[in-house]
């Protein structure tokens, strides 16, 4: 027996008795292909096992894939519960679904909280995100300075529009 057989087969017995750790690594298995042929059937089936048991690693894993899928509910349900276990990862792919509105109603300030808690956290990609947001709000609040300025321009616009031949 190889030596991959015998990690599959020590992880199949731990899975099958309960362990949430070896279940979330065959969920790790058949989702990179390595081992074991790729199967997010079974994937899920072993991420959705441990996530229950609230390992939280499984839990953003179980979103990915649900998200994947395009079941954005399904995704935010289990990318809440990793992310309130502090998963990195599911506070920056929450964050995003706040921010787009896919599986949870659309909410700015919820967004920035968990692409922040993310960012926090160390991950670039939620600094990332988290500057192209500040920024866009930054033009947005000196767009709406300037519509405030509207009465005085609108005047000088009319007549500036009167000087064209």
């Amino acid at each position: 027996m190889s030596d991959s057989e015998e990690l599959l087969k020590r992880l199949l017995t731990s899975a099958l008795k309960g362990d949430a750790k070896a279940q979330y690594r065959l969920g790790v298995l058949y989702t990179d292909g390595k081992i074991v042929p790729k199967d997010y059937e079974q994937a899920m089936k072993w991420y959705s096992l441990a996530a229950k048991q609230e390992h939280s690693k499984a839990q953003v894993y179980l979103a990915m894939l649900y998200q994947k899928q395009k079941d954005y509910k399904n995704a935010a349900m289990w990318y809440v519960k990793a992310a309130g276990h502090g998963e990195p990862k599911a506070q920056y792919y929450l964050g995003l679904m706040f921010l787009g509105g896919k599986g949870v109603q659309k909410n700015l300030e919820e967004a920035l909280k968990w692409l922040d808690k993310a960012a926090s956290q160390g991950l670039n990609d939620a600094k990332i995100a988290l500057d192209k947001i500040l920024a866009v709000e930054e033009i947005s609040a000196d767009y709406e300075d300037e519509d405030n300025d509207d009465t005085n321009d609108n005047a000088s616009f009319m007549e500036e529009v009167d000087d064209i031949p």
